[in-house]
């Protein structure tokens, strides 16, 4: 036990800490707190403009990592990928006299049972009940633009005007837009999840 005392220096300090015997330790406790204030500015959460790319909800970011979490949904999101989730676009050539609208996605039912279970039915209901009450505000005429081309083909006068009658991102707009253009035509698709046998267990669509 003896041996385990701190060993001192001829002028009363601690040797290794010594500024005057060992003149490298002030220059070493600077490095030190430098490393410390970094640690504490890594762990800040400030707003860098992101938002959650489930439910669109801003968040505050940490600028040391590339990927954020959501407080609403609880979804993690990356700040520079995009999700790998498309939705089939409808399509409105192949509407004939009589045919439902809903034919038009029949090709895909996978695809469109793989969104709603991977995207959409990770938000909490109220806030897809939220996003869904924005989306109210400009349905129309986005179904009416989205018959002529899909959203990276809108003008800025197209985009600003529904941008404008809602709280929700570009990004998120365009990112979703076959979804909700979907759901305009079959409201009760997102309301009503079903268990569902997949890949060997029950899950929620």
């Amino acid at each position: 036990m003896i041996s385990d005392l701190p060993e001192w220096c001829k002028c009363g300090n601690i040797s290794y800490s010594c500024s005057s015997c060992n003149p490298k330790y002030d220059r070493q406790v600077e490095k030190l707190l430098d490393k410390g204030r970094q640690i504490q500015e890594d762990y800040k959460f400030i707003d860098e403009g992101h938002r959650c790319k489930y439910c669109d909800q801003g968040v505050l970011t940490k600028p040391s990592r590339k990927t954020y979490k959501c407080s609403v949904c609880l979804n993690s999101s990356h700040k520079e990928k995009d999700p790998t989730y498309v939705f089939p676009r409808f399509d409105w050539d192949s509407l004939q006299d009589g045919l439902e609208d809903c034919m038009s996605f029949l090709p895909m039912p996978r695809e469109i049972l793989k969104f709603r279970r991977e995207r959409w039915n990770k938000i909490p209901p109220l806030r897809q009940q939220e996003i869904l009450d924005e989306v109210a505000n400009i349905i129309d005429e986005w179904k009416f633009y989205n018959e002529l081309s899909p959203w990276d083909q809108y003008n800025q006068n197209r985009r600003q005007l529904l941008l404008g009658k809602v709280q929700l991102s570009e990004w998120y707009l365009e990112f979703y837009e076959n979804w909700f253009i979907f759901l305009a035509k079959r409201p009760g698709f997102c309301k009503v999840p079903k268990k569902i046998l997949y890949q060997g267990r029950w899950i929620t669509e």
